[in-house]
């Protein structure tokens, strides 16, 4: 899979030198022509195939800027501002200027590194500062999905991940101006280095993680007669008794821990929580699913759950057998998932923001009663395809 990388960006063009000892004060008044302006936008590169954005990315993001940050001489260049997407010209763009009393904001050759922090989409409990990040999110909180009856307790992304993250750094390295993505640790547009005043690209991050189930089967017996495997109930529920996060009111970060790593509270738990409650599969033969790349998924849209650890995850499933003369059998299993065959108390198990985890269960064989937890893939989370704004991958 691709690993999921939002991306907007800030485009600015080649200034003259601005002095230390100016400070925000005097720019607002002395804006020469010499100077460029920090501008937010899209590129016009951006391809309709390369085009994505995340559904809480609605029409505007919220940002804090700082320039010489780490020294003594450091600024605050946009202190929480909201920019919004216009589309109302010829050249849609990203704008601040003038939204809610903003001014316009110039590059500074002479006062690298540049820090931007953003979250999306703009939150008035957002608070963007040097040293960290704190989401006060009452109304909207961080909530963990379950899937009952082929329904979601909270049906839209956007009402189980409220917001997402960014931190991107601009240094000066030798004669280079490097671009890093402080969330995930990486060198990013790497492009025209020589050039300070740049695009200047901003990757959000998911806090959320995608939790997925799989389920495949041994056939245990000819293909003929033409019997038919079904499960007739499913539950898989996640136990922890220090509680388990159903919902999260609020998020905090510092910068040595990173942005897209800190930590949910004001919390509320739950000893167990049922990720997926399924009476009858009509029409579904597992049967069909008789190997690790040919499984029935169990949620296909994923569930988006809060990042946490320490808990562990149990299966109850029940199976029918119809063969030609409506002959049926059930097999009733319950077993606490493991990587380890033979540890039946169950592993302990956790999931990272900004990632997915697939879990392909196995019953190897119907009549010996088994099922296993034949491995959990962890990948980077999914891109989310849209046209509705344009930020370039």
């Amino acid at each position: 899979m691709t690993p999921h990388r939002v991306i907007l960006l800030v485009s600015a063009t080649l200034l003259f030198s601005c002095s230390l000892n100016r400070t925000l004060e005097e720019e607002k008044v002395q804006t020469p022509q010499d100077q460029t302006p920090m501008v937010f936008g899209s590129s016009s590169a951006a391809t309709p195939a390369g085009v994505t954005k995340a559904a809480v990315l609605e029409s505007h993001f919220k940002v804090g800027v700082w320039k010489g940050y780490g020294t003594d001489a450091r600024q605050t260049v946009m202190d929480g501002y909201m920019v919004e997407y216009d589309n109302s010209g010829e050249a849609p763009r990203w704008d601040y200027t003038g939204v809610e009393g903003q001014i316009q904001r110039y590059w500074d050759l002479g006062a690298f590194p540049y820090e931007f922090r953003a979250v999306a989409p703009y939150l008035e409990g957002a608070s963007l500062r040097p040293d960290g990040i704190t989401l006060d999110l009452t109304d909207t909180p961080f909530r963990a999905q379950s899937l009952v009856d082929d329904e979601y307790n909270y049906g839209e992304e956007a009402d189980v991940q409220p917001c997402l993250v960014a931190h991107v750094r601009r240094q000066k390295n030798d004669v280079n101006y490097e671009d890093w993505d402080a969330i995930k640790d990486m060198e990013i547009n790497d492009a025209a280095k020589g050039n300070p005043g740049r695009e200047v690209h901003i990757p959000f991050h998911h806090l959320n993680a995608k939790v997925g189930f799989r389920i495949f089967v041994d056939d245990p017996l000819p293909t003929d007669p033409p019997y038919a495997i079904t499960i007739r109930s499913l539950i898989i529920k996640v136990v922890k008794e220090a509680g388990f996060i159903t919902a999260s009111n609020t998020y905090t970060a510092t910068t040595d821990q990173g942005l897209g790593s800190g930590e949910f509270s004001d919390n509320t738990t739950a000893e167990e929580f049922i990720l997926l409650q399924h009476g009858n599969y009509q029409g579904v033969d597992i049967r069909e699913y008789l190997d690790i790349t040919h499984t029935y998924d169990l949620t296909p849209s994923f569930l988006q759950q809060i990042p946490q650890d320490g808990f562990k995850i149990q299966v109850q499933l029940t199976l029918d057998t119809n063969g030609v003369e409506d002959e049926e059998e059930e097999f009733v299993w319950s077993r606490w998932l493991s990587l380890d065959r033979n540890n039946t108390d169950g592993d302990t198990f956790g999931w990272e923001p900004d990632h997915s985890y697939i879990y392909y269960l196995h019953i190897p064989n119907l009549y010996s009663h088994e099922i296993e937890l034949l491995s959990c893939e962890v990948l980077p989370w999914d891109l989310v395809q849209t046209t509705e704004i344009p930020v370039e991958l």
